[in-house]
């Protein structure tokens, strides 16, 4: 009689515990599904104003792996707007040979300030193009988390 009863309770147990993790996952994918659609509308310009948007994404109830993924891709974006905002100050100088010779100075060059300025434009393609490689690999890991608990990803 005790293993019919243990057998019952087991048979109970296994199935509330699947109910359990289903419901967990619902509550999981609505969440990951609300985020995305709140990252959605902070914008994709590359600057501390975009970032600061994405910080104030609420994932509080998203599981914790797509909590770093959403992280990490917002470390991403920094590192964007940082090198896009290195560009626009290279780019808006009004006297480049100036600005040549302070990137010049950074670099602790003693060449001309016009090959200085050519290699800090450079660097600064050099330093986009990682950037943008990072946002995509970050944004396909927040992708493939919420594929995982079946969130739709808005387009």
């Amino acid at each position: 009689m005790r293993r019919v009863a243990a057998l019952l309770i087991a048979s109970l147990t296994i199935p509330a515990t699947a109910g359990c993790d289903h419901v967990q996952n619902a509550i999981y994918k609505s969440a990951i599904e609300k985020a995305l659609h709140e990252d959605a509308l902070t914008g994709t310009a590359p600057t501390s104003a975009h970032t600061a948007a994405m910080r104030k994404v609420d994932v509080t109830d998203c599981p914790q792996e797509f909590r770093v993924a959403y992280m990490n891709h917002i470390h991403a974006w920094d590192e964007r707007a940082a090198v896009n905002q290195a560009k626009v100050k290279l780019d808006s100088e009004e006297d480049p040979a100036a600005l040549a010779g302070m990137i010049a100075s950074l670099f602790g060059s003693d060449a001309e300030p016009w090959g200085d300025h050519v290699r800090a434009e450079q660097e600064a393609r050099r330093l986009e193009a990682i950037a943008s490689s990072d946002l995509h690999s970050t944004w396909q890991e927040v992708e493939r988390i919420a594929s995982k608990y079946g969130a739709q990803v808005p387009q």
